[in-house]
């Protein structure tokens, strides 16, 4: 007799998530490539050597983001921020993922997962072969 699942549980790629599970991490690659698939392979590595389960992308590009305007209200105005001065549109650009990367990522994911140099009783889940690539939803404004 299979025990049934406890409710809130829920599975992602065969490993359970719940309330009496181990925590699932997701680590956030963000634009923190700096526009180099180099540094993007280096942020998965990390990510599966430090034991996170998966890895979510940002996959947007500055036209389904903003719109290519410099006015104040497209523009940061934040002397703290690095980006002060710049415009949105700008800041996107610089910071999106390429969705030509995916192939290449999602590859090196998988061989993460079975190469971090973690010990074995510590190595990330093979759900760490995960990618959660998220794109936005376009608005009718944005088209």
């Amino acid at each position: 007799m299979t025990q049934a699942k406890p409710e809130h549980t829920f599975a992602i790629a065969g490993r359970d998530i719940g309330p009496d599970t181990p925590p699932y991490l997701i680590a956030e690659m963000s634009g923190n490539h700096n526009h180099d698939i180099d540094r993007a392979i280096a942020i998965i590595d990390a990510a599966a050597d430090s034991g996170a389960d998966a890895v979510k992308l940002q996959t947007y590009t500055a036209d389904t983001m903003t719109l290519d305007i410099d006015t104040p209200d497209f523009r940061i105005e934040d002397e703290k921020s690095l980006w002060n001065g710049r415009n949105l549109y700008d800041l996107y650009t610089e910071a999106h993922t390429p969705w030509d990367w995916h192939g290449p990522l999602f590859e090196h994911a998988k061989a993460a997962a079975s190469t971090s140099s973690r010990p074995p009783s510590t190595r990330p889940r093979s759900t760490f072969s995960r990618i959660w690539a998220l794109q936005p939803t376009r608005s009718p404004a944005s088209k």
